[in-house]
């Protein structure tokens, strides 16, 4: 799951109750606020995820 959000936001976004109930389902989160600039792309049909080069 890709969550947008900056970092220090006034809305306190995402929740901690949001992200408890998706990792206790395994649920793989990434986090701009945490991970910075996010990348995806499509390689043989699969995407890839990973931190954009600064």
């Amino acid at each position: 799951m890709l969550i947008s959000a900056g970092r220090s936001n006034r809305y306190d976004h995402p929740h901690d109750e949001v992200i408890d109930r998706l990792e206790q389902r395994g649920v793989l989160i990434w986090r701009s606020d945490r991970d910075g600039a996010i990348q995806l792309s499509i390689e043989n049909g699969k995407v890839k995820v990973k931190r954009a080069m600064k």
